[in-house]
């Protein structure tokens, strides 16, 4: 049957994180490849760009301070994540300051108490890079992975199959994925700008 033909639906069940069901477009059901009862397992990515940064004069870019709006940001954003049920079991980090300040204010703000790991990796990498260190902790849920432009878009672009995305400042988009995940593994559940909680900060 051509893919034309084909409608997915998700369904939610009780326990499960999701499930996929293939039914044709006269409402017939196509059965799963695999094992009968064979449930993909499945996890949500968080992909945090860091919060707005400061660029002092004399000081390298690792170093870069979050403004007293990105401070703020940072801080709603994770409020906004918890309250959207989606909070993290895993933080993983770029080494930039920018970076790690955001990861720690945004898990004060959503009072988590997911352990944060710093990710040397994240700082100037890739796409392809940043797929490695998520599958490192490829058992855990849900994370919440902290990085930078262009390569954040990017990675969210590449996990949902393609699509022009473009995170700003503290910005958050939730990628759900099946197990391992890979480009054109997922889908884009929400993302969430900053401007929208801030005045709640």
């Amino acid at each position: 049957m051509a893919d034309s033909e084909r409608a997915a639906k998700r369904c939610e069940m009780p326990g499960v994180a999701a499930w996929f069901t293939w039914y044709r477009l006269d409402g017939r059901r196509e059965e799963l490849d695999g094992p009968a009862g064979t449930l993909p397992p499945m996890a949500e990515i968080l992909l945090l760009r860091h919060a707005k940064s400061d660029h002092p004069a004399g000081m390298t870019d690792r170093d870069r301070p979050l403004t007293s709006r990105g401070e703020r940001s940072a801080h709603a954003i994770g409020r906004a994540i918890a309250e959207f049920g989606a909070t993290p079991d895993l933080i993983l980090t770029s080494p930039a300051r920018r970076a790690t300040d955001t990861a720690t204010l945004a898990r004060d703000g959503g009072a988590w108490s997911a352990p944060i790991i710093t990710v040397e990796d994240f700082y100037g990498t890739g796409v392809i890079t940043v797929f490695g260190a998520l599958a490192d902790h490829g058992s855990v849920h849900r994370i919440l992975a902290v990085g930078h432009e262009p390569t954040w878009s990017a990675t969210v672009s590449a996990l949902i199959g393609g699509g022009a995305v473009h995170m700003v400042t503290a910005a958050v988009a939730c990628v759900e994925t099946a197990l391992p995940a890979t480009p054109g593994s997922g889908w884009l559940r929400w993302m969430l700008h900053p401007r929208l909680f801030t005045d709640r900060a």
